[in-house]
């Protein structure tokens, strides 16, 4: 069976590499997209294991045309009415590229009027649309004279994890937040370190990427259970034999700083719900007050240019402590793109570049400097450098 789930321009091989760890097949990374197939049950193991992943589609159709009234029959070839049910709502989500439509300000409740008449021509019943929570919502992308449609597994985003009860900051939602961890290549067998954790969303992900929790273990609702021949007891099973109990004895250890009380009570209420023990800490003490373990992963982030942190003699005062106290650490920045790079003085191990729903962003890993070593070599990377098929959608 074939899939398709969405994510963020940039996050597609790390989507990619996490459906090889479930066991999908045939596995393409394209633009803000990752085709694979599977079994029909896989649909639910990606929907609660999948980390990156906005959204879980099955392609209904895809097609070419040639004009708007050409689109408009096709779609109505497809009887896409037949995937709904009386007494229940539907709406259409996508993006649409595409000079053959630009003009058409009324084609999605035009096609949806044409759905609402040609259920109740077929069956004599009616249904609605409901654009906040619809029991089936179907998934367009449009692109010049291309359209593919699909069923949207998920419903609401996958960030939405039904675990954070305080809203924090949306260039760190829950996707963003296990990228980061991921791409920090972190061995989970270490110290994991958040500086300035905010509402607390980076460490619950490397909580749950630690305990091998699956991300979406808390959410309770997904579009596919509103489809025809959905299982309550088969969903139940399955739920019970995912693992909701954290690692004993852990070998790591993930903590979050932050120095507002306001952000560490908030960061504390958010981890609450999770299975995740003992092994996560939330401390309101400065980066030079916490005793680093032998090695691990040091984050910090940065989506504000006025981050009072990179100041001259805050910054001066960060680097000469990095060097002195966190060398043996892997130290990872998460910046606005258009910020330079803020750390150019250490040497830049690995570097990708995304977007995370709202602006594009850049991560970068470094090495530090033991304190013995005077000269730091200069970066040979270059962080902007993406790939090909990424270029136009620079924005």
């Amino acid at each position: 069976m074939k899939f398709i789930a969405k994510t963020y321009s940039g996050l597609e091989d790390l989507l990619a590499e996490e459906l090889r760890g479930l066991g999908a097949s045939d596995i393409e990374a394209h633009d803000k997209a990752v085709h694979f197939t599977g079994k029909p049950d896989f649909i639910s193991l990606a929907n609660l294991q999948l980390r990156t992943s906005l959204a879980v589609l099955i392609p209904i159709c895809s097609f070419r045309f040639a004009s708007y009234a050409d689109l408009m029959r096709k779609i109505e070839r497809e009887k896409l009415h037949h995937y709904l049910t009386a007494g229940k709502t539907f709406a259409f989500k996508g993006s649409v590229k595409s000079s053959q439509i630009r003009g058409e300000k009324n084609f999605l409740p035009e096609l949806e009027e044409k759905i609402i008449t040609e259920f109740a021509d077929q069956t004599g019943e009616t249904i609605s649309v409901n654009q906040e929570k619809p029991s089936v919502l179907f998934d367009f992308f449009i692109s010049e004279q291309e359209c593919t449609i699909s069923r949207n597994s998920s419903g609401a985003p996958l960030y939405q994890r039904g675990y954070r009860s305080q809203s924090g900051n949306p260039n760190l939602n829950e996707i963003i937040s296990a990228a980061l961890v991921l791409f920090s290549g972190w061995d989970k067998k270490s110290h994991f370190i958040h500086a300035g954790c905010e509402k607390g969303t980076v460490i619950a992900e490397a909580a749950l990427i630690a305990n091998e929790i699956p991300a979406l273990i808390n959410r309770k609702t997904f579009a596919f259970k509103n489809w025809p021949g959905f299982d309550e007891t088969q969903w139940q099973n399955k739920m019970d034999a995912l693992p909701k109990i954290p690692v004993k004895n852990p070998p790591f250890e993930i903590t979050g700083l932050n120095l507002e009380a306001e952000d560490v009570k908030d960061a504390r209420e958010n981890l609450r719900p999770l299975p995740v023990g003992k092994s996560v800490k939330i401390e309101a003490i400065r980066l030079d007050e916490l005793t680093p373990i032998d090695n691990g992963t040091l984050l910090f982030t940065f989506t504000l240019k006025e981050d009072p942190r990179l100041e001259p003699e805050q910054k001066s005062n960060l680097i000469n402590l990095l060097q002195n106290k966190f060398h043996s650490y892997t130290f990872c920045v998460y910046q606005l793109d258009e910020m330079e790079d803020l750390f150019e003085v250490f040497k830049p191990v690995k570097s990708h570049r995304f977007f995370n729903g709202t602006v594009w962003c850049r991560f970068t890993c470094y090495q530090i400097p033991s304190p013995e070593k005077k000269e730091l070599p200069n970066s040979t990377i270059n962080v902007r450098r993406q790939p090909k098929r990424f270029e136009k959608n620079k924005k």
